[in-house]
């Protein structure tokens, strides 16, 4: 099959582990210009901004449960 995963002191696998890493602030900041530009740059909600990027990353970063394909990130089948 394929390789095994490598599991860190906790149990948890190293992929899901690096799933649940914060974003950092470059990150933060660089999503945070995305919705700035998209918005045609319109001042003054900076921090709404930058709350909004750091929430879709860490949405992202926890890792959803599937793929557009219906498969779990994991290799499991959706119930």
């Amino acid at each position: 099959m394929g390789k095994q995963r490598q599991q860190t002191q906790t149990g948890v696998t190293a992929s899901v582990a690096s799933k649940m890493t914060p974003p950092t602030r470059e990150q933060i900041a660089k999503r945070a210009r995305e919705i700035f530009l998209a918005r045609d740059g319109a001042p003054g909600i900076d921090l709404d901004d930058w709350l909004q990027a750091e929430r879709e990353l860490k949405a992202d970063a926890a890792g959803r449960s599937t793929d557009d394909s219906g498969v779990k990130k994991e290799g499991r089948q959706e119930p």
